[in-house]
Parts: C-alpha cells; sequence; structure tokens
C-alpha cells in the first residue's frame, strides 16, 4: 500500500522523471523522519510548495499553506455559504477546480451545464441542495448534471 508521501509526491513524475519522484518522496521522508510504512493519513505535509503547483486538488488537501489558484479563489468568494449558486461561462470552471475547492473548504460542490454555461452549487460537508424538484427544474431549464464533488479524506 503506497503511503500518503509517496502519492502526494508522485505527481512530481507528471512534471518530470519517475526518478524525481522517487527522489521528492525520499526528501519527504527525511523531513518528516518518516520510514517508507509510515502513515500520515490525518496530517497536513509541510513541504514547499513549487511554482505552478497552487490549484492542484491533491496539494491544497495534503501539503499545509497550499493555496488555490487566482480562478479558484474566485470563483470561491462567488459561493460564499451553503446552497450559494453562481452561473459562469463554460470555460471558466472545470472538475478539478471544484476539487480544489472541496478541499481546501471541505464541502461538496456540483456543476451543472447548459450550452456554453455553468452553474456551479456549493453544498455542505454532506451534501448539496439538489432535490429531486430542483433536479427537475434545472432538467426544464436545459442543466444536465456535469459532476459533484465528494468530501473524501477532510477531517474537518
Amino acid at each position: 500500500m503506497l503511503n500518503r508521501v509517496d502519492s502526494i509526491l508522485g505527481m512530481a513524475a507528471t512534471r518530470g522523471s519517475a526518478m524525481a519522484a522517487a527522489d521528492k518522496a525520499r526528501q519527504a521522508r527525511g523531513r518528516l523522519n518518516l520510514d517508507a510504512e509510515s502513515d500520515i493519513l490525518n496530517n497536513a505535509i509541510s513541504l514547499p510548495i513549487e511554482r505552478g503547483e497552487h490549484g492542484r486538488p491533491s496539494v491544497i488537501l495534503h501539503i499545509e499553506g497550499a493555496k488555490l489558484s487566482a480562478r479558484q479563489q474566485a470563483l470561491g468568494d462567488k459561493l460564499p455559504e451553503y446552497d450559494s449558486r453562481v452561473t459562469i461561462r463554460k470555460s471558466e470552471v472545470s472538475m478539478v477546480d471544484l476539487s480544489a475547492l472541496t478541499a481546501k473548504t471541505g464541502v461538496e460542490y456540483a456543476m451543472f451545464t447548459k450550452g456554453h454555461e455553468r452553474l456551479i452549487v456549493r453544498g455542505n460537508a454532506k451534501h448539496v441542495n439538489i432535490t429531486p424538484e430542483n433536479a427537475a427544474k434545472l432538467s426544464a431549464q436545459g442543466y444536465k448534471l456535469s459532476g459533484h464533488t465528494h468530501v473524501g479524506l477532510y477531517d474537518g
């Protein structure tokens, strides 16, 4: 079973070689004084955040001090509380953005698409307020569910 450090730092493989990912994992274990079998599932990792890692859901969830991207922060600001809703252009939001927001806030989000626009709905830690009646109204307006997030590992 991969421990959390290996899976988090495995993202280096997407930016470089597998060797770099392994080196980064070994360095992190050394800084955290962990052996290869350590399980730190419920602890944030305190590592320097590299340029380009802001807004990555896995980084936000697992690395202390990680930030949302400017785009994600602006979207989050438009959704300040439970059942807040905002309609924006399709090109301005993706499921990665909602995953990052979930990692940062510990609440779920749902996304519906109609043509070139998307409706984003903020939920709470357990659900988004989309009842069968709400879903029928959205469908009648031409919206289709594009996806939703789940809180997952968040323990807040």
